[in-house]
Formats: C-alpha cells, sequence, structure tokens
C-alpha cells in the first residue's frame, strides 16, 4: 500500500514519512539524508572521537622524543663518465632504467653498507649510541670480537630503520635523509651514508677490474700459447710442400712463410705470358708453313726469293746478258760472241735455281723452328697449369691453418689491448655516483609535527567513532526513527506519535490530552480514513502489537477519545483476555465484560460500560482468562456496528498469543502498533508473517522521542 502524501499530514513542523525510493534503487538524495539523520543520531559518539583524537594527538606529540633529520642528496647516473675514450670498461653497462635504479636504491638500504657506516662512526664500541636507541647494557657484557661483530650487526640494523632512501621522481637525484634523537649524528650518519655509497662503489669497480685484468690475463697466456702453436704448424707446413715465401716486403700480412694468394698471383701471371708466347708461335709456324707451301715448284718464283737480294741481282744481269744474247742473235747465231751470251746466260740460270732451291731451304728451316718454339710453349704452359692446380690443393689447408693463427692472433691482440684499456680505466677512479648536496646541521626537529599529529589522530578518532557508530547501527535495536518504519517493514506509516503516549491512569482517562498528542492522533484518524476505499475512517478498526509494552491499548483509548469528540459513537472492546487493562484508566470494573458476553453468561447491555468522554462507552476483557475470544468475535463486531459508528478493538500482543491474528483479522481494519526502540525489526517482522493476508491499514510509530532539540539541528533534521 502507498503511503500517506505529505500535504495531507499536519502540522507542517510534524516529522513526516520519507517515501521509498523506485524499484531500481534508492534514490541519491534519499541516501545521502540516511547518512546525515545516522550523524545526527550518533552525534555524541561521533564528536567524542573527535576530541578523543585530537586529546589523543597532542598527547602523543608531547610525549615523543624530537627527532632531527639530515638529508645527503646524491646523483646517480646510468654511466661512468668518459674521462679517456677507451671504450667501455667492464663495469659499463648500459641496463634498463627501472632495474638499474632498483638495484642502486637496494644497494643504498644494504645491511653491508648500514655497517660500513656504523664502523665509521664508532658505534659498535659506543654505549652512549646504543643508549639512544634504548639498546643499552646487554651488548658490552662480553668485549670479544664475536661480541663486537655483533653490536656491529645489531647497529647497522638501527641505522638501517633510521635511514630513508627517497628518490626523486623523473631524476636520477637521490636523498638520503637520516632521522635520530640528535641533530649531530643525524648530519653525521647521512654524510657518511653518501661518502661510504660511493666509496664502496668504487671498491665493487677495482674489485671488478682486478678480477677482469686476472681474468684477461689467463686468457691471454693461454692465447699465446694456442698462437705460437698455430704459426709454427702453418710454416711447418709451407716447408713441407716447398711453399715458398713470395710476401712482399710491405704487404700486411700477419702470418710469416708461403702465401698462397701471392703464389697463385705469380703462378697465373706466368701462365698468361706463357700462353701469350705460344699463341705467338703458333702464329709464326703457320705463317712459316704458308710461305714454305707457296714456293712449291718453283722457289726462285716465290715471294720471299723475290725479296731475296742475292737473287735479285742475279736475276737482273740475266736480264742484261739476256739482252745482249738476243742483239747478238740477230747478227747471226753462230756468231762467237753469241756463244759466249749464251753460255753465261745458261751459268746464270744455274746461279737462280741454286738461289731458289737455298731459298725453300731457308723456308723450311724456318718453319722447322717456328713449330718447334710451339710446341715447346705448349709444354710449359701445360706444365704451369699443373703446377697451379697443385698450389691449389696443398694451399687450402695451408689456409686453414692460417686463419687459425690469424684468429688467435686477432683474439690475442684484443685482450691484451683491453688488458691495457682497463687498467687505465680502473686507476682514473672514475664513479657513476656523485654528492650533489651535503648535510646540514638540522635546526628544529622533524618530528613530532603536532599539526600532522593532530590532523591524522583525529582523522583517526573520527573513522573510528563512524566505523562505532555503523557497527552500533547495524545491531538490531528496534524502530529508532520513523524514516526506517517503512525501509523496514515494509508498512505504511499512518502516523508518529510522541511521549508520553497515554494520560495518567489517575486521571480515569478523561483528562485532555496534551496538545502533540491530540494532533498526532487527528492526524491518524485523517491517514486511516485516506487509506481506505471510500475514504472514511473504517467501522471496526483492530488495535495490535508486537509486544504489550508498545502501547498498544493507549493507542486504542487515544483513537476512541478523538473519534469520540467528532460526536461519534464509540465503543472500545478489550480482547486481551490475558492481561485486561482497557478498564483501569476509566476506573470501571473488568467483569462481567467480553468473555462473559460471547460465553453466553451476560448480555450485550449487561457488559457495555459508559465513560465520562461523551460518546466513548467500553467493553472489559471479563473474568474468563482462559476462553477462546475469536469465537463468535465477529458476530459480536457486526452486532456492535448497528449500535455504533466505529469499533475499536484493543487486541492481544502477537508474542505469545496464539489467536491474536484471528482477532485482528476480524476487524475491518487492522493499525499496527510499533514502539521507538521496544522490539527488534526481526520479531517484528516475524509477527508481521504471522497475520498472514490480514490486511493492514498502516502502522503506529509511539513512544517516539526526537534526540535533538535544538532549533538549527532539529530543521536540518526535519529536512532530512
Amino acid at each position: 500500500m502507498n503511503s500517506i502524501p505529505p500535504h495531507f499530514l499536519s502540522p507542517s513542523d510534524r516529522l513526516v514519512t520519507v517515501p521509498k525510493g523506485d524499484s531500481t534503487g534508492e534514490p541519491h538524495k534519499a541516501r545521502w539524508r540516511r547518512i546525515l539523520r545516522l550523524v545526527i543520531f550518533w552525534r555524541w559518539l561521533i564528536a567524542g572521537g573527535v576530541i578523543g583524537g585530537a586529546l589523543l594527538g597532542g598527547l602523543v606529540s608531547l610525549l615523543t622524543t624530537p627527532r632531527y633529520t639530515a638529508t645527503t642528496e646524491l646523483q646517480i647516473a646510468r654511466e661512468t663518465a668518459q674521462i679517456v675514450n677507451l671504450g667501455a670498461t667492464a663495469h659499463d653497462v648500459s641496463i634498463g632504467d627501472q632495474e638499474f635504479y632498483q638495484t642502486q636504491y637496494s644497494l643504498l638500504r644494504s645491511q653491508a653498507l648500514a655497517e660500513r657506516v656504523a664502523s665509521d662512526i664508532g658505534a659498535p664500541d659506543s654505549p652512549d649510541f646504543f643508549e639512544i636507541f634504548g639498546k643499552r647494557d646487554k651488548f658490552f657484557e662480553n668485549a670479544g670480537a664475536s661480541s663486537r661483530d655483533r653490536r656491529r650487526e645489531i647497529a647497522g640494523k638501527i641505522l638501517l630503520s633510521h635511514v630513508t632512501v627517497v628518490p626523486m621522481h623523473g631524476t636520477s637525484l637521490v636523498d638520503i635523509d637520516a632521522t635520530t634523537p640528535s641533530p649531530a649524528l643525524s648530519k653525521d650518519i647521512a654524510r657518511l651514508w653518501g661518502q661510504d655509497f660511493i666509496a664502496a662503489n668504487l671498491d665493487r669497480r677495482q674489485a671488478a677490474a682486478v678480477y677482469a685484468r686476472r681474468f684477461l690475463g689467463e686468457q691471454i697466456a693461454d692465447l699465446r700459447g694456442k698462437l705460437d702453436e698455430a704459426e709454427r704448424r702453418a710454416l711447418q707446413y709451407a716447408t713441407s710442400q716447398d711453399m715458398v715465401d713470395l710476401t712482399l716486403p710491405n704487404n700486411d700480412q700477419r702470418t710469416g712463410g708461403y702465401d698462397p694468394a701471392q703464389a697463385r698471383l705469380l703462378a697465373s701471371e706466368a701462365l698468361v705470358t706463357m700462353n701469350a708466347a705460344r699463341v705467338a708461335a703458333t702464329t709464326e709456324r703457320i705463317n712459316a708453313a704458308s710461305r714454305l707451301a707457296a714456293v712449291g715448284d718453283q722457289p726462285d718464283a716465290s715471294s720471299d726469293a723475290l725479296a731475296y737480294r742475292a737473287l735479285g741481282l742475279l736475276r737482273k744481269e740475266r736480264a742484261d746478258v739476256a739482252a745482249q744474247y738476243d742483239a747478238a742473235a740477230r747478227q747471226g747465231p753462230g756468231d762467237a760472241s753469241a756463244r759466249q751470251l749464251r753460255a753465261r746466260l745458261d751459268s746464270l740460270d744455274t746461279s737462280i735455281r741454286a738461289e731458289g732451291s737455298r731459298v725453300r731451304t731457308a723456308l723450311r728451316q724456318a718453319y722447322q723452328g717456328a713449330l718447334g718454339r710451339e710446341q715447346a710453349l705448349s709444354l710449359q704452359v701445360n706444365a704451369i697449369k699443373e703446377s697451379l692446380a697443385e698450389q691449389r690443393k696443398r694451399s687450402i689447408q695451408y689456409a686453414i691453418y692460417r686463419r687459425e693463427a690469424d684468429s688467435d692472433r686477432m683474439l690475442y691482440e684484443a685482450l691484451l689491448q683491453r688488458s691495457k684499456e682497463i687498467g687505465v680505466a680502473a686507476a682514473l677512479e672514475s664513479n657513476n655516483v656523485t654528492l650533489v648536496g651535503a648535510p646540514r646541521l638540522p635546526d628544529r626537529p622533524s618530528s613530532p609535527n603536532i599539526g600532522v599529529n593532530l590532523a591524522l589522530f583525529t582523522l583517526a578518532g573520527t573513522l573510528a567513532s563512524v566505523i562505532a557508530a555503523l557497527l552500533l547501527n547495524g545491531i538490531d535495536r528496534g524502530i529508532n526513527e520513523p524514516i526506517d518504519f517503512e525501509e523496514k517493514l515494509v508498512l505504511p506509516l499512518l502516523g508518529v506519535v510522541p511521549k508520553p503516549a497515554v494520560p495518567e491512569a489517575a486521571n480515569g482517562g478523561t483528562a485532555e490530552m496534551p496538545f502533540a498528542l491530540a494532533e498526532a492522533y487527528l492526524e491518524i484518524v485523517a491517514n486511516l480514513a485516506l487509506s481506505s476505499v471510500p475514504p472514511e475512517v473504517p467501522a471496526s478498526i483492530g488495535v495490535i502489537s508486537t509486544w504489550t509494552r508498545e502501547g498498544g491499548t493507549a493507542t486504542a483509548i487515544a483513537l476512541a477519545r478523538t473519534l469520540a469528540r467528532g460526536r461519534r459513537k464509540v465503543v472500545l472492546v478489550d480482547a486481551n483476555l490475558r492481561a485486561p487493562s482497557l478498564h483501569l484508566p476509566f476506573a470501571l470494573e473488568n467483569g462481567p465484560g467480553l468473555a462473559n458476553l460471547l460465553a453466553g453468561d451476560a448480555k450485550l447491555d449487561d457488559v457495555l460500560r459508559m465513560t465520562a468522554i461523551e460518546g466513548l462507552s467500553i467493553i472489559p476483557a471479563g473474568d474468563a482468562p482462559d476462553f477462546l475470544v475469536s469465537n463468535g468475535l465477529e458476530q459480536l463486531l457486526a452486532e456492535l456496528r448497528t449500535r455504533f459508528d466505529h469499533v475499536i478493538v484493543d487486541c492481544p500482543a502477537l508474542d505469545g498469543h496464539a489467536e491474536a491474528p484471528l482477532i485482528g483479522a476480524a476487524s475491518a481494519a487492522l493499525v499496527y502498533v510499533v514502539a521507538a526502540g521496544v522490539a527488534p525489526v526481526a520479531t517484528i517482522r516475524m509477527a508481521l508473517r504471522r497475520l498472514g493476508d490480514t490486511r493492514i491499514s498502516g502502522g503506529i510509530f509511539t513512544m517516539y522521542a526526537p534526540r535533538i532539540r535544538q532549533d538549527g539541528v532539529l530543521k536540518l533534521w526535519k529536512q532530512a
């Protein structure tokens, strides 16, 4: 059933119900209202937590020993500055920033560095040092070496707990903060921490350099032996294979002995030269053969014969003699001069033929010589080819020996150079850690910080009180505020009744109710009418509660009186036979009553009692506590409705009364009374489940006493 709209409730300064959130969840504004109500409800607890936290913070600040902080600033570079350009040394390794700096920070926080600083300040032998930190006496019982080592270890741990390494984000700078009760001690620790870290870094580098040089020395000695053996093996092989050293003096050859590349070059040049000579000899032989073939049977007519001078002279002389012979023959063939000339011609022809034969012989000899030279050169070319092929075969194994020797020589020279570089770099004592800022003597304590302590302890007290308020609020203390009524019980709230809920019994139920009570019950009656269809006050109303002390009877009386003042005839029926109390406020007798009427021992007029309030009658419970009221109650209520405008039934509490649900169901409307902070929510819900499908018009929140009376806070409470 929907809750009563706020405009039906009066007056405006009265606490009103808050509508429930929609199905999608509690509205944001309503959530803040609940938080505000929680804070206001537990305001004294929260205020106590705030004040207590502030007082505790001040007390702690006053009782805490002052401590002083000195700071050393270091710069840690990823690589060492290169003073000489010798290349990277063994310790100059570029690493990822994060891993490198985390390693440096861990070294700054190491126990070894702390013990080194402790030894520098004389902490292991100083009782005052341990007394400052509350660790004296037991470390000085024995002055032996083992005891001193133990004291140095403890002193290092003490220093570690009082030194903080603070990296500067985004830079290579690091702050080392030393905090102790002594300003001078803080300064010394901060100064020595930075200096010893630099010294330890140099020591590690020196140790690494010494190890590297020793390792390289061993490797160099081993490589020297391997190099000598490789060179000796290459030389022996070259000697055994008759390989002559052809290396030029200016050639950059690392290994002495035979150079196969140079040998192949010379052999190739010789092959080219001899092959060219052979080609020339072949050409000469071909020319000689062609000239010899051209002579044929007329050697004197060949071009070589014609080019021969002696033969030319003979031909010229024969031509002259032939001319003379022709002239003489025309004069007379038998002339003696003609005969002489003829003989001279025959002699010249014989000489010419003899010279032609000599020319052919010369050409044949030239041909034979060219052929011989060609054959000799061919043999030389073939021999050079065979020698070059043999050299190539032998040079393969020699090249293997040579490469091995060259590799050993390169490694040897590289390691030798590296050893020299490491020695020079180690002698320079370069470092990647630089002291940027030296510590100064603190002039004021860094702790305790009273302002910070007050803020922290106040915040802690506030949080503790808020948590306590939440825990206490989670305890089932029943319904304490009107806003919790609908949210926890899912029941429409008809109205809120402040304390006191009923008039004093001595007034006989006739005294005027206080204004606040009267207004509250007028509001309840109005909301009860609005909750019905049609909108009118139901003819019969049952008033029921979870427990007996929640004001159910008082509520029934107040409702009856409110209706009676509206000039209506109202009858009050006490259905609580086990604990009858309705007759007491009116100073009437309990019997005969309802039990007698339902049992047939009395009639209706016998049990009806008039009160001092006009229009209000009551029917007491009667004298039969074990009687079942539910038998015939509906018929009685129907009869009463014919004689009265309204019937108010004071039902027994649901807790411990088996027939309470049946009595409540007999009325046309049922009103559920819940007293502030009396019955737990779980008990109320269980009691409501006992009512089953009984129609409940709504609930009345009684005995409500707002804890806040100040006008400003009360206004804030109402707005929330």
